[in-house]
């Protein structure tokens, strides 16, 4: 009996014991769940793509933003080679490289399309892994170096076209100093040049200026906009497009018959946009002007406005520039928006453009959207 009694209480203290010991394990299974929700929660909400593959190549993690980046799908490939879903990524060749070097690795890899990524590759060994496993942090660093590499364009550019007429206001001020007094005419027919360049220089300067500020005032299309519903930007107000053409096109009608052009105006009028009207004038202006330039004497040079209406009922408003000019190359004509760019460089020197008038009307065509 005494022995029952005590066999009996051992069991007791046994089951009170293996009470605590599970309800200590379902607290600790519950922080567990909590704490891989956490680190899923803060592995969807990272920008940077995250990935975990272990010794044999076999993806065991990604997060989204990996899949985004490298333009693979990976949701459910767990426990198969990354090769088979990222072929373009070499992550076999990433890992090996941080296994011999014994450390953390910043590598940058090229893919297809001009695309650039900088990645993070760090190799890990902890206690109870049997095979080493391998963590990758990547970043698309493409924007970010194509941004690089335009202001590299730009700078190397502006110090190009400024060197030019800096250097003939230097060789026109020295002839200049010679001429006057020994050479009238010749001092006069330096004075004219000169003039000639300062107005170019004033022009280049106030069509920087004018991109700083466009740069900077840029505002992109509201998400979610349906068809039709584009809401009014603050400071926009109605613009008869037609009107504001029509007053550019006067602006450059002396331009126009130093050439000899022919200028036709063909509008429809009441064409209501939301608009700023200064802007709106710039485009029709840099376009003609661009036009004028660019058609030999006694061309032709045509404004045109129009309404219309799109496949999903969507109304524009359309402004156009033809002219019987030189034309463009169909090679060259993704480019001709580009600053600086120019298709014959000399025949632009001599027709006084600087470069930034096509580039000018299309950060103003974006900025009204």
């Amino acid at each position: 009996y005494r022995t029952s009694i005590r066999r009996s209480d051992e069991l007791g203290e046994l089951a009170s014991s293996l009470n605590s010991m599970a309800a200590q394990l379902e607290s600790r299974a519950e922080e567990l769940s909590a704490e891989i929700q956490r680190s899923n929660g803060v592995l969807t909400a990272m920008t940077e793509g995250v990935l975990l593959t272990d010794g044999d190549g076999r993806l065991l993690r990604a997060n989204p933003a990996a899949e985004r980046i490298l333009r693979a799908r990976l949701e459910g490939t767990e426990g198969h080679p990354l090769v088979r879903s990222a072929r373009a990524f070499p992550a076999d060749t990433l890992a090996q490289k941080a296994r011999r070097a014994g450390q953390p690795l910043t590598e940058e890899v090229e893919l297809a399309g001009g695309r650039s990524l900088a990645v993070e590759v760090v190799p890990l060994r902890a206690s109870g892994l049997q095979r080493a496993q391998t963590l990758f942090v990547i970043r698309d660093e493409t924007a970010r170096r194509a941004t690089e590499r335009m202001r590299r364009d730009f700078v190397a550019n502006v110090s190009h076209e400024l060197k030019t007429p800096l250097s003939a206001l230097s060789l026109l001020a020295q002839i200049l100093r010679d001429a006057i007094h020994e050479d009238p005419v010749q001092a006069e027919k330096s004075v004219k040049q000169l003039s000639a360049e300062v107005a170019r220089l004033t022009e280049l300067t106030n069509e920087l200026l004018t991109l700083s500020r466009l740069e900077e005032a840029e505002r992109p299309d509201e998400e979610g906009e349906a068809p039709g519903q584009r809401a009014a930007l603050p400071g926009f107000v109605p613009i008869d497009l037609s009107e504001a053409a029509a007053r550019a096109l006067e602006e450059v009608r002396g331009s126009a018959q130093e050439r000899r052009h022919t200028l036709t105006l063909e509008t429809q009028p009441g064409l209501m946009v939301m608009g700023d009207e200064g802007f709106l004038r710039t485009i029709a202006r840099n376009l003609l002007e661009n036009a004028i330039r660019y058609t030999e004497p006694g061309g032709h040079v045509k404004l045109r406005t129009r309404a219309e209406t799109d496949s999903q009922g969507e109304e524009w408003a359309v402004l156009s520039v033809e002219d019987d000019g030189v034309g463009i190359p169909a090679a060259e004509q993704q480019r001709i928006f580009e600053r600086f760019y120019r298709i014959d460089k000399d025949r632009s020197r001599q027709t006084g453009g600087t470069g930034l008038g096509l580039s000018i009307v299309r950060h103003l065509a974006e900025y009204h959207r």
